[in-house]
């Protein structure tokens, strides 16, 4: 199994996406094509937001200390989300 392919990182990319999870996986589970290829599309997504947090965390605590400080203010001051969800956005900070 590749880090960050599972049903707990899959769900929190389906609610990103506003998609319900449960209503995918049982269409999926059911046969229907347009469901098993939206699942693998939210797995996909879900994987990638993973490792792009992966990235982020092991970021220099020195080097891109305020980078990291102004990502988690934003989240407790403001309520605004701007972690990274894909590695070239990290890359990019």
């Amino acid at each position: 199994m590749a880090p960050g392919w599972n049903d707990t990182t899959a769900k929190l990319a389906c609610a990103a996406g506003g998609a319900d999870w449960d209503s995918v996986t049982q269409l999926a589970d059911q046969g229907d094509a347009d469901a098993k290829k939206a699942l693998e599309e939210i797995r996909k997504e879900g994987q990638e937001r993973f490792l792009a947090a992966l990235h982020f965390d092991g970021l220099n605590h020195v080097a891109y200390a305020n980078v990291k400080s102004d990502v988690h203010n934003a989240w407790l001051v403001q309520g605004v989300d701007t972690m990274p969800t894909r590695i070239d956005q990290t890359i990019r900070l």
